[in-house]
């Protein structure tokens, strides 16, 4: 069975979210599930646009080949429940054609599909369960999750479930367990040889109430990697001690440190390394809201198998949303990440990426918006042929019932 596929099963059977140790779509309280604000139980949404895009399959510099495209898509959101139970539900489907087929994609379409799933119940006062899976079928990689590399040429699908219970045993001392599991499946075979994979992190979470605004955190995570490629396979240890703290009603943040050690199949050792994760929520008032993700440790190469193991990355991710009238509202996230490759022939190899979004929704009616946005995104690298610039532009309408 392909690993997406029991990845689906296990993300579609499962019923607050925790890292896995690679991503940032975990960390702190909601990860990147912030899209779930529909004030009406059940919504469809209707989109199309159209637009240009200066670098289609992020070609090297002097390489660039542009196109316009049209890109057309639905989507359904559902919120429900009850003070004890309550389910937030989002999917999206879209396809995307571009005008002129470039030499370097084998297609001149392209679809993706995105499915978002919440869940908490409160079994009792003192014991409460829940769920968050997020499954995707991407085109490019999504750099506010923090998956997969941002060199990436073909579509891959990903999957992620965060299945936790939460105990409390006092008014100040309180357990999390949780079962998380990750995994990408690459389309194109030959260009992705070994960099499928499935992870499967269990993890243990001490919490102590320090005071009304502070929460101290001890925690331990283990991980199993399974690759397509035998020798690539892993178990992971991670020790890390931290601290949530509510700055004021409008301000919150949470901060992980330690160290993770990862123990090759192949009998290699990376012995012990830093480890760190971060978040911070601003509600600066009921119009503008501002949340920062960050995280530093080791990731898997995204590379062919043979040139490096892994790769330790810095990610760091600012996401803000602005209503300036209550027709008129803004989005923009600017995320960075710089990754050093472990091992092997790219064991000297440093890159660095960089993406800006900017999104504008204007409500002409009750039920309709008109959107405008903007994409940019700059890699370097030591290697000339990984750098590449890109600019997407694009303009559209969407229709809510």
């Amino acid at each position: 069975m392909k690993k997406s596929a029991l990845l689906i099963l296990i993300s579609l059977v499962g019923c607050h979210m925790s890292a896995s140790g690679q991503g940032l779509l975990s960390i702190g309280e909601s990860g990147s599930f912030d899209d779930f604000d529909s004030k009406l139980p059940f919504t469809t949404t209707i989109t199309g646009d159209i637009g240009f895009d200066s670098n289609v399959g992020n070609r090297p510099d002097g390489l660039e080949e542009e196109s316009g495209y049209i890109r057309g898509g639905v989507g359904a959101a559902y919120a429900g429940g009850s003070r004890v139970t309550h389910i937030d539900l989002n999917a999206r489907l879209s396809t995307l054609h571009y005008f002129d087929q470039p030499e370097s994609q084998a297609d001149d379409s392209f679809q993706t599909g995105r499915l978002g799933l919440k869940i908490h119940h409160r079994v009792n006062p003192t014991t409460t369960v829940g769920n968050s899976a997020y499954i995707s079928y991407e085109i490019e990689p999504d750099d506010a999750i923090g998956a997969s590399a941002s060199r990436r040429l073909d579509q891959y699908s990903y999957g992620y479930n965060n299945l936790w219970v939460s105990r409390s045993w006092s008014r100040r001392l309180s357990t999390v367990a949780r079962f998380t599991v990750t995994g990408i499946d690459y389309e194109n075979d030959i260009e992705s040889v070994g960099e499928d994979r499935l992870t499967k992190t269990f993890s243990k979470e001490v919490r102590y109430v320090l005071d009304r605004l502070t929460s101290l955190v001890g925690e331990y995570r283990r991980a199993n990697t399974d690759y397509d490629i035998v020798n690539l396979d892993y178990d992971a240890n991670y020790l890390l001690a931290g601290a949530d703290h509510k700055f004021s009603d409008n301000v919150s943040g949470t901060l992980r440190l330690g160290g993770e050690n990862r123990d090759y199949d192949s009998n290699d050792d990376d012995g012990w390394n830093p480890y760190a994760e971060a978040s911070l929520r601003y509600n600066l008032s009921d119009r503008t809201k501002l949340v920062w993700f960050t995280r530093y440790g080791y990731e898997d190469s995204e590379v062919f198998y043979h040139l490096a193991n892994s790769r330790s990355v810095f990610r760091t991710a600012l996401n803000a949303s602005h209503a300036f009238s209550d027709d008129l509202r803004g989005k923009a996230g600017l995320s960075y990440h710089s990754s050093d490759y472990d091992r092997g022939v790219l064991s000297e190899l440093t890159e660095y990426g960089l993406s800006l979004n900017l999104g504008l929704n204007y409500r002409v009616m009750s039920n309709t918006d008109l959107n405008l946005g903007y994409t940019l995104t700059h890699h370097t690298s030591d290697s000339a042929f990984r750098e590449y610039d890109r600019h997407r532009l694009w303009a559209g309408i969407s229709v809510t019932f």
